[in-house]
């Protein structure tokens, strides 16, 4: 019986409060934009660089946003699900595919003619 008292004592004086949604968007997206900016390969022409960028760009707009009167509901409802998306894309560490076609035409073209062919 001791020891639940003991526990529950301890639950109550260490038990915090709970953080009101607003404060938890606004710590969300900070954290995302602070975790996709600490690495070397933001803003660099690479798949992984470029999402990384375009997260971070995301973030600031909701942030933006929700200081401009956009219920932090909606923002969780609506985009934390596009913020996660873009974040296991960043992990997952593929390339980009391209695809280049070879060009048809083997010759020469002379772009200054003013010869309609």
């Amino acid at each position: 019986m001791k020891k639940i008292v003991i526990i529950s004592v301890f639950t109550m004086v260490l038990a915090q409060d709970a953080k009101p949604l607003d404060q938890f968007v606004v710590e969300y997206l900070l954290v995302t934009q602070s975790k996709m900016a600490c690495s070397p390969t933001v803003w660099q022409d690479i798949r992984e660089g470029y999402l990384r960028g375009k997260t971070i760009k995301f973030a600031d707009v909701l942030l933006d946003s929700l200081n401009n009167g956009l219920s932090p509901y909606k923002i969780a409802k609506h985009h934390f699900s596009t913020i996660d998306n873009l974040r296991e894309k960043v992990a997952d560490g593929n390339e980009y595919e391209f695809e280049l076609k070879p060009s048809p035409v083997k010759a020469n073209i002379n772009y200054f003619s003013s010869v309609k062919d």
